[in-house]
């Protein structure tokens, strides 16, 4: 099902984090918690916007973590989606709107529904942002065209440049 994609801007929960993405037309921007964030736990991730279909469960939304000192974007997006009980199939690199990172599907379990996700991640200016667009397997003829196109329209609106490997050294 097609559907009627406009371009949000989001402001920055955090200081330079506020990023621009295409969304449904129909989908609202989720309020995000208000509590403070820290990221003293490795899985710990703050969410920086959410929008959501009114009508399925069909949601998109990015976070951000400041980026680890070892390894490559692939390496912190797949240690991230084994804490989340998520697997990864056809990670690859590929763009996030302007940014340089690792494209991935998703799958999961939740309550016995099996979820689909697109996933993509990217390092900037030190920060690891990750955008996940999801659904549930069964409207993914309905919800997965766009969701993949949110994903893929994410860009940062005070970007600073990578500064880390998206793939391991040596691949």
């Amino acid at each position: 099902m097609q559907q009627i994609m406009e371009r949000r801007i989001f402001p920055p929960r955090f200081p330079e984090m506020g990023f621009a993405m295409d969304v449904p037309s129909d989908f609202v921007s989720m309020p995000l918690p208000e509590e403070g964030v820290s990221f003293d736990s490795p899985e710990t991730v703050a969410p920086l916007g959410l929008a959501s279909s009114q009508v399925a469960l069909a949601i998109v939304g990015v976070a951000a973590r400041p980026a680890y000192t070892e390894g490559a974007v692939s390496q912190w997006l797949g240690y991230l989606a084994h804490q989340q009980g998520i697997d990864l199939s056809r990670a690859r690199p590929g763009m996030v709107g302007p940014h340089p990172g690792v494209l991935a599907d998703g799958r999961q379990i939740q309550d016995g529904t099996e979820v689909w996700m697109r996933v993509g991640a990217f390092e900037d200016g030190g920060r690891l942002v990750l955008v996940t667009g999801m659904t549930t397997a069964a409207l993914v003829p309905s919800f997965g065209e766009a969701l993949e196109a949110a994903v893929l329209s994410v860009a940062l609106t005070d970007g600073k440049g990578p500064s880390a490997n998206i793939l391991p050294e040596g691949m």
